[in-house]
């Protein structure tokens, strides 16, 4: 019960106090927030550990009991395939950051290349002038 009055009194602190500034009421938000993420993330590898713990366990043998193992078991799996589909979001951010940076390398250079080609061409006609010009 004190745990559910102190989280009662930590959201009621998330209201913007008088004459706090929207940057620092934004700010202390933000932290409240990373701290309740961090909190659900704790509670899920706990919640994680304890079904792996009753499924290695073998539970009391119940029918209810099996079906809370099985549960247990699937909520660890879904857990894993979550963290590994999060971990490939990532992988593939980081290969589109690359493949963007390589694109904006070969434009870059495709400018370059334009600019000398151009430089190369009037160099060309201004010979092929002076050339007109001697025959």
């Amino acid at each position: 019960m004190a745990n559910f009055r102190r989280r009662i009194n930590q959201f009621a602190e998330l209201e913007q106090k008088g004459g706090e500034r929207d940057v620092d009421y934004i700010k202390r938000l933000k932290l409240f927030l990373e701290k309740q993420c961090s909190e659900i993330l704790d509670l899920l590898g706990r919640n994680a550990t304890l079904a792996e713990d009753l499924a290695k366990s073998g539970g009391c043998g119940a029918s209810s009991s099996n079906q809370k193992v099985h549960g247990g078991t699937q909520f660890v799996t879904l857990h894993r395939d979550l963290q590994d589909a999060m971990q490939h979001v990532e992988m593939l951010k980081s290969e589109k950051a690359k493949i963007e940076a390589d694109a904006l390398m070969y434009q870059n250079l495709v400018v370059k290349l334009e600019s000398n080609l151009k430089s190369l061409l009037d160099a060309y006609n201004s010979l092929e002038q002076a050339n007109f010009l001697l025959d």
